[in-house]
Parts: structure tokens; sequence; C-alpha cells
């Protein structure tokens, strides 16, 4: 089964050669996650599905290899010439869902839709940042976590660091305060 990041990251990304040496590097493999590469280049499926959308479907078939190469979705086994192998973005990854059940504890379908709205709407490193900080302080709650990356998305992930550092963090909090939400200057 492929990851929600293929569908959510990679896919959009996706020429149609890539996609079709990819997936039918997928069914090929067989859950092996290796095949030689002229048994993919050459696969009648997938030269009969390339011939659909272009007249030479053995150099589609080479594109498309090489734009999953050049993306990581396919690799090359180290040692081994002509070996394809599945790369780090098809393997199951962390999702929001694992990580909210991993770190705060039961999913609801209620969060569950804030937590599928939450990541169409924030970036995965602040995701998985914002529920590190929050077991950081032992705040294990997803609007402890909201909130944290509602602030991100307003002040910018930047200030994060400067506040978490706790080495200026009360001149950080003075001029935080001197700023007012909306960053401009409050008259002194």
């Amino acid at each position: 089964m492929l990851a929600p990041a293929f569908f959510a990251h990679l896919l959009p990304q996706m020429g149609i050669e890539e996609l079709l040496v990819t997936l039918y590097f997928l069914h090929l493999s067989q859950g092996e996650g290796e095949m030689k590469e002229e048994e993919l280049v050459g696969n009648p499926l997938l030269l009969r599905a390339l011939a659909r959308h272009s007249s030479r479907p053995a150099q589609a078939a080479l594109a498309g290899l090489a734009q999953a190469l050049r993306r990581g979705t396919l690799k090359r086994k180290e040692g081994e010439k002509g070996v394809i192998v599945s790369g780090a973005p098809l393997a199951p990854i962390s999702n929001i869902y694992r990580l909210y059940e991993e770190n705060v504890g039961p999913l609801s379908p209620l969060v569950a839709e804030e937590l599928r709205l939450a990541e169409a709407r924030y970036p995965w490193p602040w995701i998985a940042a914002a529920f590190r900080e929050a077991v950081e302080h032992n705040k294990r709650s997803w609007s402890y976590i909201k909130a944290i990356l509602r602030r991100w998305e307003e002040e910018g992930i930047d200030e994060a660091p400067r506040r978490s550092s706790g080495l200026d963090e009360v001149r950080w909090l003075e001029e935080r305060y001197r700023r007012g939400k909306g960053g401009a200057a409050r008259p002194s």
C-alpha cells in the first residue's frame, strides 16, 4: 500500500512517464522492492501503457525512470549494476494520525478531521516540530499543537527558536509585547 505522502506530495509533481514507471515498478516487484532495470523499462505492460501517451514508449520508459531516480522515488541498488529498488518516499512514513496517537492519545473522529485539515494546511516539518515542542513542554494536546502551528503561521517559524532557546526569552517576550500581534511597535 502506498503511503499517504505519495498521494499528497509526490503524485502532484510527477509526469505521466515517471508515474507509470513508478507504479509498474511497484506492481512488478510484488513487494520485494527491487528488480532489474531491463525488466522494468522493457516490460510489455509498461510499454503498452506509455504508448498511449508517447510515440516512443521505450524512450518514455527510460525518461520516466530517470525522473524517478532524480526524485528518489526509485534508486539504484548499491553495489549491483542495473538493479532498481524503491526509494524512501514510497515506504510507509509517519503520518499525522500516527504522530497524534503516539504522542497525545487515542484519536477521535473530530480530532481526525482537524488533523486532516492541518496536514493539508501546514508543511510536514512544521507539524513534526510542533508535536516535538508540545512533548518537550509536556503539553500533549491537539489544542496546544494547533496553537503552535497557528503562531508559526502568523509570526513565522523563525520566531520559535528564539523563544524556545531560553537565552533571551524575557527580552523576546518584551519585544513581542511591544510589537503587538501584528508586528508593529506599540508606542512606549
